[in-house]
């Protein structure tokens, strides 16, 4: 009786699909829950702001002006991070 143990493509495709499938899952799924994040953030800042454009001395309407520079700051900051690296 004799085996055969000659490796072929498929058997390579099917471990780097095992290896690879859930790793890339995860960092999509990460990639999306980031994105959302994001536009959530955005929504909150834009409804507040509009919600409070009469009263531009309203705490909520400076509390959001606050967070739409702080969002944009910290998109700058990543932005130039990884221009640097």
């Amino acid at each position: 009786m004799t085996f055969d143990y000659t490796v072929k493509l498929t058997d390579v495709v099917m471990i780097v699909a095992l290896v690879i499938g859930p790793i890339a899952a995860v960092q999509i799924t990460e990639w999306l829950r980031r994105k959302e994040e994001i536009q959530k953030r955005q929504k909150h800042v834009f409804r507040t702001l509009m919600a409070t454009r009469t009263t531009t001395l309203h705490f909520k309407h400076i509390e959001a002006m606050n967070l739409n520079f702080i969002n944009n700051e910290r998109s700058w900051i990543v932005g130039n991070c990884t221009a640097i690296i």
